[in-house]
């Protein structure tokens, strides 16, 4: 009587309804390193929402278990390599016209350069959720043009991610790497065309923190400065105030840069604040030309 396949019982055990079996499972099927594992770990990485409890000092914490398939599949990538199959069933599942449970970059940042290609062609697809997740990819490779290219999409959707990306460069630990001026020229071009309020809400708050952060990106710039409170004034019209209310100037810059910042408390900015808010930006810009 022959010996039981590790590997076919591990696979067995990587569909159990209990969490920690499924965690224990993608933990042997990388020490076993046997390809046959790969495609089993690669939808566990995408779909795999479940969680155990974790003991700590003072509370227990619950941690997912989608991660162990990931690291598992990193091991076996490197061990094992990407052959031309691996590569055609990791395209499919990028370009899969489907909602995965997690977020997709995880698995196909671990692929390394040999998916880029796929990713790039991946941003032209019809189907928002592929474009997204390739975009998403993209960006954690250190790429910034696809998400800042899809700052254009006719998708709402894509555009509305591609903010969030260029919000996740701001703060995330590789932003130093990234063009800011190239990303705020860009946020400052699509807030000037864009319609869609969800998305012209998401650049304004970004672009006030690029403001925040540093002046060069938004706070001393009166175009910029006028543009925000544009947007904001055309969101918030008042029609109770008169044409000839608005004639009276702020009394200098920097209580439109109050203004500005107030964006980040709307609530605290009266609406004719914000017209002549509005008002200081345009001469400013008439005085620039």
């Amino acid at each position: 009587m022959s010996a039981p396949d590790p590997v076919v019982d591990a696979l067995g055990r990587l569909r159990s309804p209990i969490a920690e079996v499924r965690q224990q499972a993608a933990h042997d099927l990388a020490v076993l390193g046997d390809r046959r594992a790969l495609p089993a770990l690669e939808l566990m990485a995408l779909n795999d929402r479940e969680t155990v409890t974790v003991e700590g000092a003072f509370v227990d914490n619950s941690v997912p278990i989608y991660p162990d398939a990931v690291e598992a599949l990193r091991t076996l990538y490197a061990r094992l390599g990407l052959l031309p199959e691996d590569i055609a069933r990791l395209t499919a599942l990028l370009n899969a016209p489907t909602t995965y449970g997690n977020d997709a970059h995880h698995l196909f940042l671990v692929t390394g350069e040999a998916l880029r290609p796929a990713l790039r062609e991946a941003l032209a697809s019809a189907d928002s959720r592929v474009a997204i997740r390739a975009a998403a990819t993209l960006a954690r490779m250190h790429d910034p043009w696809p998400a800042i290219d899809q700052l254009s999409h006719p998708d709402p959707a894509v555009r509305s991610a591609a903010v969030d990306l260029a919000d996740q460069k701001v703060w995330g630990p590789s932003w130093m790497a990234w063009p800011r001026q190239t990303w705020r020229d860009a946020l400052v071009a699509r807030l000037s065309v864009e319609t869609e309020p969800e998305v012209q809400k998401r650049l304004i708050e970004l672009l006030v923190v690029y403001g925040t952060n540093d002046p060069r990106y938004g706070q001393d710039d009166p175009a910029t400065m006028l543009l925000l409170l544009q947007r904001r004034h055309d969101d918030d019209a008042d029609p109770g105030i008169r044409p000839q209310q608005l004639d009276r100037p702020l009394a200098d810059e920097r209580r439109a840069r109050i203004a500005v910042m107030r964006l980040h408390h709307p609530h605290r900015a009266a609406p004719a604040d914000i017209r002549r808010a509005i008002q200081h930006g345009a001469r400013c810009i008439a005085r620039s030309r």
